[in-house]
């Protein structure tokens, strides 16, 4: 495991393996303080971390590899860890979005110094596991803004352990538990526990209850779900969830809806995609709506079962020396995004032994930030299909956001679903329905569902959109960029229109879907 400090925080935009075949590394993972728990690669042929948006103030970063091809040792490890901060005497500036304030765009020297590293599961050439960890606990820069070798020595400290998740609904949290539009009778808020046998039941005339949980204090929350199988009357079939901050402020503007249970298998409960809970964000209340049960009747034996992450355990390791690691000389006035990377050689034997290791510096490219791009234009317009079979195909490239009158629908027509196949995976960064420029549009609220490039769902459940007012046209209903799953490649996208201001058919429907480019090389 790599772990980088800075003295003062810095802006964190990915973290990266620069030599994967090299060092025959496939997976690994990330973890911020203000990370949950690590989060790793989604691709084996890209052993990266993004962070999107990026992450600001960061001052502890840990990197862990998990695998490797053939389960060897891995060797010649270099690190790209892109992030901006204050200027030093290491000129390598790094291109920001103009949405990012607050930094001048320099790499920090300041985080170099603070490297240390964690080798774990190595084994040896008998297959037993060999632990090493490291420290590195010297390290020194010249005068002319070069950074030189950083020193692994034997030292002792301690190993931060991610947090452990923990039930939030335990008897104290239950009993400050309101539902609204009815209360209920004094006592019966404890049965909400998931240790409860009996559950809560409501009366039949409150179909669709809201019930708000107050932790005792801010939490990460980790999952939410309903089950059906731990009572005997379990019934409850979805149900939606807004959280708010300690500061009592909506961290989601629209509530998330959780995944079905099954009628026919209890013991699949209603659940949150945990791909949409705002992991790194405190949570100090949650409004638990339910809206549809198996039977259509009002819910019965409702239990909840939310877990969040505890505070990070430490404990007190003993470290030994295994190997020198030398980082990559830095020239100054480079620009574009410069990764700090350190090389790392490690050796199959039957103990840990010190090893040296040799790195040259990165010549060649190196990746600029994205910039974000219109995805419709012209030639992915007329490749847009609809549900609707009255819509003739030359009408489809007034979906084009710059068309002055849009696509409008039949009558009949009143909920269409529009399919946007892409020509390529890109990463998807905003979904807008407008409608200020246009005499007709009347599109109020949409939802999408994204499919990955294998055509599998990325989001189980629809996404739904903000509202657009129907007094302010100039507010369109669009996605809550929190919801949006900017770091995976899209190839196809459905839109279906769920609701209009004049409660008619959709009209003047235009998208405005911007998509963040491929990586610019200088």
């Amino acid at each position: 495991m790599n772990r980088v400090k800075s003295s003062n925080g810095v802006v964190i935009q990915n973290v990266s393996v620069v030599n994967p075949d090299e060092s025959k590394i496939i997976s690994i993972n990330a973890l911020t303080e203000y990370d949950s728990k690590p989060i790793e690669n989604t691709s084996p042929t890209n052993p990266a971390v993004v962070y999107n948006p990026y992450l600001e103030e960061v001052f502890d970063l840990k990197i862990t590899i998990l695998k490797t091809k053939d389960n060897s040792i891995p060797s010649m490890v270099k690190l790209g860890i892109f992030g901006c901060g204050e200027a030093v005497n290491i000129a390598t500036k790094a291109q920001i979005e103009s949405a990012t304030t607050g930094s001048s765009g320099t790499l920090l020297s300041s985080i170099l110094p603070e490297i240390t590293t964690t080798s774990t599961s190595m084994p040896d050439t008998n297959g037993t596991i060999v632990t090493a960890p490291q420290q590195i606990t010297t390290a020194t820069s010249s005068s002319n803004g070069f950074i030189t070798t950083l020193t692994v020595t034997a030292s002792s400290g301690t190993t931060m352990k991610t947090c452990e998740e923990t039930q939030v609904v335990n008897e104290s949290v239950s009993k400050k538990i309101t539902v609204t539009p009815n209360g209920l009778p004094n006592g019966v808020n404890i049965e909400f526990q998931l240790a409860s046998t009996s559950g809560v039941s409501f009366p039949n005339d409150q179909k669709t209850p809201q019930i708000n949980v107050h932790l005792n204090e801010p939490q990460r929350i980790q999952s939410i779900a309903i089950p059906r199988d731990k009572t005997v009357n379990g019934n409850v079939e979805q149900f939606e969830v807004t959280f708010y901050s300690p500061d009592e402020k909506k961290i989601n503007d629209n509530p998330i809806l959780s995944n079905p249970s099954s009628k026919e298998n209890k013991s699949k409960p209603a659940e949150l995609d945990s791909t949409q809970i705002p992991r790194d964000r405190p949570v100090l209340r949650i409004e638990i709506t339910i809206v549809k049960t198996t039977d259509s009747t009002s819910p019965k034996g409702v239990v909840l079962d939310i877990k969040a992450c505890t505070e990070a355990i430490t404990e007190t390791t003993t470290i030994t020396p295994l190997s020198t690691i030398s980082s990559v000389t830095v020239k100054p006035g480079e620009t574009g995004v410069t990764p700090v990377t350190t090389g790392i050689t490690g050796t199959e034997s039957k103990q840990p032994q010190e090893t040296s290791s040799t790195t040259q510096p990165v010549s060649g490219t190196t990746p600029k930030e994205c910039e974000e791009m219109q995805a419709i234009d012209e030639n992915v317009s007329k490749k847009i299909t609809t549900s609707s079979n009255t819509l003739p195909r030359s009408e489809n490239i007034k979906f084009l956001p710059t068309s002055p009158e849009g696509v409008s629908f039949d009558e009949n027509d009143r909920t269409p679903t529009i399919t946007v196949n892409f020509d390529k995976p890109t990463n998807v960064r905003s979904v807008t329905l407008p409608h200020n420029n246009r005499v007709n549009g009347n599109v109020e609220q949409f939802e999408v569902t994204f499919y990955s490039p294998d055509e599998k769902k990325i989001n189980d459940n629809p996404i739904l959109s903000n509202r657009s007012p129907k007094e302010d046209r100039s507010k369109p209903a669009e996605l809550n960029s929190t919801q949006i799953p900017s770091d995976r490649p899209v190839s196809r996208l459905e839109i279906t229109i769920l609701k209009t201001t004049d409660s008619q058919s959709p009209k003047g429907v235009v998208l405005d879907i911007k998509a963040c480019t491929e990586a610019i090389t200088g």
